[in-house]
């Protein structure tokens, strides 16, 4: 696994995207994601399947 982007905390919003460079990567690949709700003690995990071409 390899870290491609951390960020800090986000305002509430309906919507929201973190740019992240995929510059050298070809093929199939997993982008995994963890979050946390700041206003509870929840963490939330999210794999999706991609490749770049």
């Amino acid at each position: 696994m390899q870290l491609v982007a951390t960020t800090g905390k986000y305002a509430p919003s309906q919507s929201y995207s973190i740019d992240v460079s995929t510059s050298g990567y070809t093929g199939r690949h997993v982008v995994y994601t963890i979050w946390q709700a700041s206003h509870m003690d929840q963490t939330y995990f999210l794999c999706s399947d991609v490749n770049f071409s």
